[in-house]
Parts: structure tokens; C-alpha cells; sequence
């Protein structure tokens, strides 16, 4: 017992030591190196984006972590960009800013590469890593996730084939796990390599500011030089206003009950709960009615929503507040009636 306890308090000493770890890489970017980067061993000091080539217009290969432990292939002719590989997933080659990795030393004596070429001069690469520049598998495509925005108030998904082969089968995309849907213009043709897909999801629509995870696969499946970019998770938002009404309120025969009358004034279809509430305004505030409503409104449509107990409303007395937060709503003044 007094074993494993004392094993327990090792464990638990690690664990705090390794999540640590874990926040001052992933977020403290402006630590001191010395911080950071393990000694004679090129790290990570920030999320960086590996490259095909040396300039920050180059293709997107991948999103590497802050943290990352990488090996050093050869350098740029000015020495701001470094051709790396992680130390855990070798097959994955690329460029890096050099003042994204620490603990590299003296980098003048890696081999200079030539973007998308060989090596030009300095000393031979290491044992064991390719002799060129940043090279993609012979006939491999790599579909890559490259944005995630709105268009319209509708879901819009940039897709790149960064690979060296063209992509002939049918390209899908799924949005926060939902079942996919076809991309592309043109069904049945191919996504050539270097080539690019803007596409927008005319039935998924931006109604507030959220997370989109978007998944590009493809159907049938398709063997790809990576993976790891076949996902982005993004921050979304409405880029047209989109706005809930009270457009009128009434006392309907024959028992002249309260009626509200509800108008999607948005450039979408608007889905999700809303809540109407009756007060009065005699000084008290007291509520006379509540009502929770699933709202399913077409762009422009109208609903209507009943207080069947409340009857020959007084609308200098009494007030209709709606509230939702089913959508940035961009007009709050027409929220209330009367108004």
C-alpha cells in the first residue's frame, strides 16, 4: 500500500509537470526561448503552418502544434526558412519560418534547398532524410481544408488538392458530424493537383456566431498523401444581418384573446426556440404570459402565437418582449411591441 501511494504521488507529479508542460507551449508564445525549446533539440516556439515552399503565399501542407519536437533538413538561401520533418511522422516534409523553431544552433551549415529543388551547397543532409526540397508521393492527391466562412448567411468551404495527383472520385464535406454532402460544380470531375474548390452550402445556413467542423472526404475513399488536414474547425459568423420581428399584436375574435404575429426578416430560413413574453406596464412589471415557441420561419415568413388566457389586452398597459437566441439578432428595437 505505502508503494503505491508513493507511486500514486510520482504519477500525479508527472502528470501536473506534463500538462504544464502542455499550456506554456501551446499558449505562452512570447516566452523566452531558453523557455521553451529543449536544448539541441529544434522545437516549436508557436503554431506554425508547414509550407511547399519558402514564402508565406506558398501551398499549405499542415498546421503543426507549438511543442512540436522536429528534425532539420536544409535551409533557405537567406536562412529565414527551414525544411523540417516531425520527429514522429517522417513522412510529412515542408517549410517553416526559422524564427518559428528554436533550439536549431547554428543553422548555416545545414544543406541550402532550392525551393522545389535540390540541394545547391553547404553540407550533406542528415543520414536517412531525402537529398531535394519538399517532395509530394508520385500520383497522391491531398485534399486540405483551407477556410470555413459565410456568404449570404450560408456555410461556404474553400478545399485545395495540394497533392500531385488528380482526385476523380466525388468530394464530401460534413458540417459538426451531419451526413455529407457533394462539393464541385461539375460531379464526376476531377479536382486536378494544384486545383481548388470555393463551394457553398446552400442549405446550411450561418444564423449566429459558432463553431463549424468541417470534414472533407471523399466517395469512393481515396488514398492521400495526409490526412491530417482533412479537418478544420472554425468560428463562423452571419456576414448579412439577420433579424426576428414583432411585426403586430391583436385581440382576435370571438373571445378577443391576445395574438402575436412574428416575421422572420432575415436573407435565410431561421430554425431554433424563441420566447414571447406579455408584461404589463402599469408600474408592476408583472408577467401575464409567457409562451416558448420552435420557431421555423422561411426568409420573410410570419407565424402567429396565441395567449389563449389573456383577452381584451389593453396595448397601452401591457407590452410583447421577444427573445431568442437562435440568431444574432441585428435589430433589438422591434423586439418589443407595442413599440
Amino acid at each position: 500500500m505505502v508503494w503505491a501511494g508513493a507511486a500514486a504521488i510520482v504519477l500525479a507529479i508527472a502528470a501536473a509537470i506534463a500538462v504544464g508542460a502542455f499550456f506554456l507551449f501551446r499558449y505562452d508564445v512570447n516566452a523566452p526561448i531558453a523557455d521553451i525549446a529543449q536544448p539541441d533539440r529544434p522545437t516549436l516556439l508557436r503554431d506554425a503552418t508547414l509550407r511547399a515552399g519558402p514564402a508565406a503565399g506558398d501551398a499549405v501542407l499542415d498546421r503543426l502544434s507549438a511543442g512540436m519536437l522536429v528534425t532539420l533538413i536544409g535551409r533557405s538561401t537567406d536562412g529565414r526558412w527551414l525544411v523540417v520533418t516531425p520527429v514522429d511522422e517522417p513522412e510529412r516534409v515542408g517549410w517553416l519560418p526559422a524564427d518559428a523553431v528554436g533550439g536549431t544552433g547554428d543553422t548555416s551549415n545545414l544543406t541550402v534547398v532550392a525551393a522545389g529543388g535540390s540541394p545547391t551547397s553547404g553540407a550533406a543532409a542528415p543520414a536517412g532524410t531525402p537529398s531535394s526540397g519538399p517532395t509530394f508521393t508520385p500520383d497522391l492527391p491531398d485534399l486540405a481544408l483551407e477556410a470555413v466562412s459565410a456568404r449570404d448567411n450560408r456555410l461556404v468551404v474553400s478545399i485545395a488538392n495540394l497533392g500531385a495527383g488528380d482526385v476523380t472520385a466525388r468530394v464530401l464535406v460534413s458540417v459538426n458530424g451531419a451526413a455529407p454532402q457533394v462539393v464541385g460544380a461539375k460531379p464526376g470531375e476531377p479536382l486536378r493537383a494544384g486545383g481548388r474548390i470555393e463551394w457553398v452550402l446552400s442549405l446550411e445556413y450561418v444564423q449566429r456566431r459558432a463553431v463549424a467542423l468541417v470534414t472533407v472526404t471523399t466517395d469512393p475513399p481515396i488514398t492521400e498523401e495526409t490526412l491530417a488536414n482533412n479537418r478544420l474547425e472554425a468560428i463562423v459568423a452571419p456576414d448579412l444581418p439577420n433579424d426576428i420581428e414583432i411585426v403586430d399584436a391583436r385581440n382576435v375574435p370571438p373571445d378577443q384573446h391576445l395574438q402575436a404575429v412574428i416575421r422572420n426578416n432575415s436573407p435565410i430560413p431561421i430554425v431554433g426556440p424563441v420566447t414571447l413574453t406579455v408584461r404589463s406596464t402599469d408600474g408592476t412589471s408583472a408577467l401575464l404570459g409567457r409562451r416558448d415557441v420552435a420557431l421555423n420561419l422561411a426568409a420573410g415568413g410570419t407565424m402567429t402565437v396565441d395567449f389563449s388566457v389573456i383577452v381584451n389586452a389593453d396595448f397601452t398597459r401591457v407590452q410583447l418582449l421577444l427573445v431568442t437566441e437562435s440568431i444574432n439578432d441585428a435589430v433589438a428595437l422591434n423586439d418589443v411591441f407595442p413599440r
